[in-house]
This record gives C-alpha cells, sequence and structure tokens, in this order.
C-alpha cells in the first residue's frame, strides 16, 4: 500500500511545493495531496496578511520586514500548577471546524507532512499532538539562509539548500542528524545554449535519455527565441537586460531600471507583475532625463521560462526560487537592493560567495556587465561546482531511505557532497578563487 504526503504550502513559497508535487506524482511511490494553507485559511486571517505584504512590499519597506518577521513556527505550551507543561489539547467540536488546516491533517493522518511556512508548521505540529497522529512533519527552507521563525524544536526534520542554513540551524539546537541539504526543488528542464527552440523535458523523458541514446525522445517545442522577443516588440538583436521587481515587484524596480536607462546598446525588458506606478513614475521620469528608446514593459508574465530564454543579463529581487532558476539557466545575475531582511541575507549569501554581483547602483551594475563580459566561462563553472537541478530527486532520495528506516544523512552524505565549507573550493586556480570571492560588495 502506497504511504502518502501531504504538501501543506504558502503563496509566498509556493514554486518549491508544487515543484515537488508534480515530481513525486509523476514518480508514484507515494501518494500527494497538496493543500494551499490560504485556501483553507479560517476568517480570512493568512489572506488579509497577504495583502498587507503584497501593500508594504511595493510600498513601505519598513513595515514589510515587521510582516515578514511576525508570524512564527514555535509553538509556547501552557504549564500546570507544579510548572510542567502540559499536552495540547483538542478544542471543542463546534470551534475545531474552523481549524480547517488541522482537520486536514487529522483526516489525512498522512506518514509524511511536509510544510513551507511558519503556519503550516505550526498548524500541522499542533494537530499532530492534540489528534494523537503518527505522522512525521517536516520544513522546506528554500532560502539560501535561516528565517529564525521557522524553527520548531517538535518537527521530524528540516530540509534546507545551503550548508550555511544547516550550520545555523545546529547553533540553535537542531540535531544535525535531522537537517537534510538539497538543492532547491524546482521543475526539471533541459536548456542548451544557442540552441534555436527552447525545450521542456519530463522526468520520464530524462530517465529513458540516461539509458538508451537511440531512442527519440519526444518534447515540447515552445517557442523561438525570435518568436518570444516579438511577444514584447523587442525586434534588434541587442542584449537583453531583464529587470524583475520580485513577485510583487517593488521601488527597487523602479530604481534599478532608472539605473540602467542610458543603456543605448541594451534592450531593457521591464517585468511589473501588474505593479502599473513603475510604468507611470518612469514616464514622468523619462521626460526630463535622456535614456534608452529599447525599452519594454510587461505587466503579467505567466512563468518566467521565456523570458529566461531571452535574457542575457537578469536584475532581480534576492528572491530565492528566481535567484537559483538563473543560476541553473547560467543567466548572469545581478542583485537590486532588497526589501526586507530575508532578502537581504539571501543578497548577502549570494554575492560573498560569488554568485551574483551588487547592482544596487548604475556603477555597481556596470561593473557587474564588466565582470560577466570578462569571464563568463569561470562564472558558469563556479556555480556548477556548488548548485544542481536536482532537488526533487534528492528529496525523493531522502525520503526513500527515511521510509525504510536509514539515517539519509549517514546514507547520502557522499552524493551531496556536504564537506563543500566554500563554494570556491572547486576553482582551479588561485586567482579564480580570490575573484570569485571578492566581490564588489
Amino acid at each position: 500500500m502506497k504511504k502518502t504526503v501531504l504538501i501543506i504550502y504558502s503563496n509566498m513559497f509556493d514554486v518549491s511545493a508544487l515543484a515537488l508535487k508534480s515530481y513525486l506524482k509523476e514518480d508514484g511511490k507515494y501518494n500527494v495531496i497538496c493543500v494551499s494553507e490560504k485556501d483553507y485559511d479560517s476568517f480570512h486571517v493568512l489572506k488579509n496578511f497577504m495583502r498587507a505584504y503584497k501593500y508594504s512590499y511595493r510600498h513601505n519597506c519598513f513595515f514589510n520586514n515587521l510582516i515578514t518577521n511576525f508570524p512564527s513556527a514555535e509553538v509556547e505550551r501552557k504549564k500546570d500548577s507544579d510548572g510542567n507543561e502540559v499536552n495540547f489539547k483538542p478544542t471543542s467540536e463546534i470551534f475545531a471546524r474552523y481549524k480547517k488546516l488541522e482537520n486536514i491533517c487529522m483526516r489525512y493522518d498522512c506518514e509524511y507532512v511536509i510544510c513551507t511556512s511558519q503556519f503550516g508548521i505550526k498548524r500541522a505540529v499542533l494537530a499532530r499532538e492534540k489528534y494523537g497522529l503518527s505522522g512525521k512533519i517536516f520544513a522546506l527552507l528554500t532560502d539560501f539562509d535561516l528565517q529564525h521563525n521557522f524553527i520548531n524544536k517538535y518537527l521530524d526534520g528540516y530540509f534546507v539548500i545551503t550548508k550555511k542554513t544547516k550550520e545555523e540551524l545546529v547553533e540553535r539546537g537542531i540535531d544535525a542528524d535531522n537537517i537534510f541539504l538539497i538543492n532547491m526543488p524546482v521543475e526539471r528542464m533541459e536548456v542548451v545554449e544557442n540552441q534555436k527552440n527552447y525545450t521542456k523535458k519530463s522526468k520520464k523523458d530524462f530517465s529513458e535519455s540516461d539509458k538508451t541514446e537511440d531512442k527519440d525522445i519526444e518534447v515540447e517545442i515552445v517557442c523561438t527565441k525570435e518568436e518570444i522577443k516579438s511577444k514584447y516588440n523587442i525586434r534588434n538583436e541587442l542584449p537583453v537586460i531583464t529587470i524583475i521587481g520580485g513577485r510583487y515587484g517593488s521601488k527597487y524596480t523602479y530604481n534599478a531600471l532608472k539605473d540602467v536607462a542610458e543603456f543605448k546598446d541594451c534592450n531593457i525588458l521591464v517585468i511589473t507583475n501588474g505593479n502599473k506606478s513603475i510604468y507611470r513614475k518612469f514616464i514622468r521620469w523619462s521626460k526630463k532625463n535622456q535614456c534608452t528608446p529599447n525599452i519594454y514593459f510587461a505587466d503579467n508574465v505567466k512563468g518566467l521560462d521565456e523570458v529566461y530564454r531571452i535574457t542575457d543579463y537578469l536584475i532581480t529581487a534576492p528572491t530565492s526560487t528566481i535567484c537559483f532558476e538563473a543560476i541553473m539557466r547560467n543567466i548572469p545575475l545581478i542583485l537590486m537592493d532588497s526589501v526586507n531582511n530575508v532578502e537581504t541575507k539571501n543578497s548577502k549569501f549570494l554575492v560573498s560567495n560569488g554568485f551574483a554581483y551588487s547592482g544596487i547602483s548604475n556603477e555597481r551594475i556596470k561593473t557587474a556587465m564588466a565582470g560577466y563580459l570578462k569571464d563568463l566561462k569561470g562564472w558558469k563553472e563556479h556555480c556548477e561546482n556548488y548548485f544542481s537541478n536536482n532537488g526533487c530527486e534528492k528529496f525523493l532520495e531522502i525520503l526513500d531511505l527515511l521510509d525504510s528506516g536509514v539515517n539519509p544523512n549517514k546514507e547520502v552524505v557522499e552524493e551531496i557532497d556536504e564537506t563543500e565549507d566554500e563554494p570556491e573550493i572547486k576553482i582551479e586556480t588561485q586567482e579564480k578563487k580570490s575573484k570569485w570571492r571578492k566581490r564588489n560588495g
């Protein structure tokens, strides 16, 4: 009988969760249930939280930082008269119907529960003890550095994407054997440089191609590069700088656009994510300042696959998924200023370890582009030495080991190569070591 995996995800951390859902369903070893906590939110608490997050991300960075750090995954126990901690108790039947996520955990009683947000972690832990559930609960942390409000001592384990996050969890009392290092789970795809057509392959396609070289594999041809450019009215051969302001866009997108507006030898594609104020502000600014005519705006883009295909340089907010996807596609990565401390930590990790350049000003963007032009091959090799696009596969390997009662950290330590304390150790020469470590801050 198949065991069941319940994935509880937030719309703020949904890309990796949905990639895991697709991969596990396609693999077929486990039954998969995927639940968005927003859809099962009682009293619209999370929906209002998301509205506040979205608004503050665009207009008030200080308030956004408070919102980001306010929710906590930790659960505090009550104490009896003797000072001993007491168990959690189910609420009354009348009130329990409003605790929808707890009810879902109780209804399915899955063997494995994967949570991507503080709220999901907290509700799953409460449900397990209140109703005597037997499943194991894990947190999936997809930022490059630790968010402290994700820590919960009652979890069975953590899936993390960097050794730095694992070390910080250990410092805060989490057992190292319960922290599993994987790459970020994202949709698997093959990217071939200078290929005319952009193609996607499924997991099945990859496994078959590995086994049989002569077997023809059907792939989905999405678009040619020229066709994608024409969608955004780009009709020249100049390199494309794409600006993405995170999930919701922010004032830093507008600042980045002003910094590159003078680059006449480039096309500039701005993904506004529906934030029309960026366009309106820039039109007013351009009437008083000189800028290139090759600036193009796109409001809503469903998936960034096509955008990545035509991008030569990516200027983005330091959100983990977009940065990881850019690195996997060998797109030179330049980071605009961060909105909250989560993005600040991501930015520090990527820049200090040589995976990206800082792009918080016109001069830094010029420095970044010059640096990539000077040694793009070295940067690609450096990133390939540290990251791989196999997060879903590693997740499944560890889950299988857990299911068989084996300690995954002892079994897969060599494959994950957890001993890589410094990413640049695989760079061949001392010159390259210092070069990729000493970024421009």
